[in-house]
């Protein structure tokens, strides 16, 4: 049984929002994450897309933060009295428009401001379902679910490591559309789109941690073009590396 003690949907923030909690709550967290956002996932920091759902157990380290101009999302804190759904915690989950989670958050929010305790409960429950079968249909359907997580977190660690969607799909012996596709399904995101976002991310973090030049940072993030590194920033970010940089600093 579920014993919401907070909660609120559509919780909007600006773009410095930023939230460490090395020791977690003392009770469970849902989110259902309505903008991108950046999550620090094993130490990685991964770019989580629009409709993406994760829960933390009791005393998981969180760390997430805006990416871009806002963030919002729907959230709960409750108590659980089982350990139901523990295989789900910890791990963002692209849910898409696969199940109306907004719903089942406004419902549950009704339920809340109403006192009544029970159906808040058996409202989780049912959303949890939902979200732990779109999980296990994940890792049932695709034997590759777990090369596409390690993927990811390469990705975002090693964004100077020289790759291309071609070369990636002949290491795991498949052709580059279904690369593509599982990819896509499993992260909301194309492969493609997540190899700049990962090293634009880091980009940032360089900029701002390191007396690194641009054109420095640029090579650290596996660009051998300082022009073009400049210009992907700038398509991504609205504005040049340099400029933002500055911009940061005075804030």
């Amino acid at each position: 049984m579920f014993t919401i003690r907070r909660m609120d949907c559509g919780s909007r923030h600006d773009g410095k929002f930023s939230i460490n909690r090395p020791n977690g709550y003392d009770c469970r967290l849902i989110l259902f994450v309505k903008t991108e956002a950046v999550f620090t996932i094993k130490g990685a920091d991964i770019i989580i897309q629009p409709n993406t759902f994760i829960m933390y157990d009791k005393f998981d380290a969180h760390r997430y933060r805006a990416y871009g101009s806002e963030y919002i999302n729907d959230w709960i804190q409750a108590d659980c009295s089982a350990e139901q759904f523990g295989q789900i915690c910890g791990m963002p989950i692209f849910i898409g428009d696969r199940v109306n989670i907004g719903s089942y958050m406004k419902l549950i929010s009704d339920a809340f401001f109403r006192n009544c305790r029970s159906a808040c409960s058996m409202l989780i429950e049912a959303m949890l379902t939902e979200v732990g079968a779109i999980s296990d249909s994940a890792v049932s359907n695709s034997s590759r679910y777990r090369e596409m997580l390690d993927l990811r977190h390469d990705i975002y660690t090693q964004p100077n490591a020289v790759r291309s969607i071609k070369t990636i799909a002949e290491k795991m012996h498949i052709s580059e559309s279904y690369l593509q596709e599982l990819y896509k399904k499993t992260f909301g995101i194309s492969i493609g789109a997540d190899i700049i976002y990962g090293r634009i991310d880091t980009a940032k973090m360089l900029l701002l941690d390191t007396e690194l030049t641009a054109a420095e940072v640029g090579y650290h993030c596996g660009y051998n073009s300082s022009v073009h590194f400049s210009r992907q920033f700038s398509k991504i970010v609205g504005t040049s590396p340099a400029e933002w940089r500055k911009k940061q600093m005075k804030t």
